[in-house]
């Protein structure tokens, strides 16, 4: 019975000890040490251009963060006998493509427009 009680004496001095530890010295804070993971992903698109005929070399290609908006090229290409009409999502031309309201949604690649110069 003495080894009994003396057992439960431990055990419940032990008890006071764990319940009674100073946890405020866990850190809190990370510091330049420790490394911090993001489980932030983030998405980018290319957009490419295809000069479609025309002379020279395309515009860089653009990395483009998802919903952001492309920059439109600071310079036009140039084909004989044909003027420049912007940059268009397919080589038929159609809707010119709106830099300024448009997000990068996909990768994307526009062609250049051309109407033929009339004799």
């Amino acid at each position: 019975m003495k080894t009994r009680t003396s057992l439960l004496v431990v055990l419940a001095a032990l008890s006071l000890v764990f319940i009674s530890c100073d946890t405020t010295t866990i850190p809190t804070q990370t510091t330049a040490s420790t490394p911090v993971f993001s489980s932030t992903v983030q998405i980018v698109f290319t957009v490419n251009f295809n000069l479609n005929g025309g002379d020279g070399e395309a515009p860089e290609e653009q990395i483009v963060e998802s919903g952001w908006k492309a920059e439109g090229p600071q310079n036009d290409p140039t084909r004989p006998g044909y003027v420049f009409t912007g940059w268009h999502a397919t080589p038929e031309g159609g809707e010119l493509f709106d830099f300024e309201t448009t997000p990068i949604l996909s990768n994307t690649l526009l062609y250049a427009g051309w109407t033929p110069i009339l004799p």
